[in-house]
């Protein structure tokens, strides 16, 4: 899909010489920027899910002591 955005000139030129220095299109460039924003902000609404979910007034978020027992007992059979 192509698309159409404005940027600053400072940013465009920028971005221009990033993608000389790593030989790829701007367009490429600015595919791999969106996507690795992308990724972050997903990442980000995870933390943020969670951290409501398991903060203060929220789930406890302790192991079972049984079960926190077995994950000790099987660690000690792995080699590191």
């Amino acid at each position: 899909m192509k698309t159409t955005f404005s940027l600053p000139d400072s940013l465009f030129e920028r971005a221009t010489r990033v993608a000389k220095q790593l030989s790829i299109s701007r367009s490429e460039l600015c595919r791999r920027a969106l996507e690795a924003y992308v990724r972050e902000q997903e990442g980000e609404a995870i933390t943020r899910a969670l951290n409501e979910l398991y903060g203060p007034g929220g789930e406890d978020s302790h192991l079972d002591p049984v079960l926190y027992q077995l994950q000790l007992e099987a660690l000690k059979r792995v080699e590191w």
